[in-house]
């Protein structure tokens, strides 16, 4: 009895209110909405937006070609100014100036090193060596395992074998009497 009670108060009812309320107007709305807001879309994206968006990516794509070209001559015009106004004079400042300056130091470096430095070393070991033998006798008879070897010159070419040239710019400038042939 509960169950014939419950099917015509609760399920009938609801039955008849799905099938002549509630599925037409679902049924409505759903028609409203293709109506009115998908096909009217459809349209704008099939024949306005997508043939735009066709058009605007080729101009953009040959634009981008364009601006390409444009700046490869700008980049070049710019690569040209740079070497003609900076890079070639700083390239003749440090060939004529720096260069020279530098290898005229490194030869007063090497002069002190020979003419007054070596000599200075070779007085203070002589006084260490004499000090040693009045403090402590004789020294050993053989020698330690490492000896720093003399000065040796740099090696000179052979006669007739040109030396390589040095540097981007070629030989350097002469030096005079004072600088040593070949870096020595």
């Amino acid at each position: 009895m509960g169950v014939a009670v419950a099917r015509y108060l609760l399920v009938w009812p609801a039955t008849l209110l799905w099938t002549y309320v509630l599925a037409p107007v679902g049924r409505a709305i759903g028609w409203l909405l293709r109506v009115l807001v998908a096909v009217p879309l459809q349209f704008l994206w099939q024949y306005v937006l997508a043939p735009v968006g066709r058009a605007i990516g080729a101009v953009l794509a040959y634009g981008w070609r364009g601006a390409g070209y444009v700046l490869r001559a700008v980049g070049l015009g710019v690569a040209w100014l740079f070497r003609v106004l900076i890079a070639i004079p700083v390239a003749f400042v440090w060939r004529w100036t720096g260069a020279p300056f530098f290898r005229a130091v490194a030869a007063t470096g090497r002069w002190v090193n020979r003419n007054v430095l070596r000599p200075v070393r070779q007085a203070v070991a002589e006084a260490r060596r004499t000090v040693r033998r009045a403090l402590f006798g004789a020294p050993r008879e053989e020698p330690l395992p490492y000896t720093v070897p003399p000065h040796t010159p740099t090696a000179v070419p052979p006669k007739g074998v040109e030396p390589p040239a040095l540097g981007a710019f070629g030989p350097p400038p002469d030096m005079g009497e004072s600088a040593p042939p070949y870096g020595g």
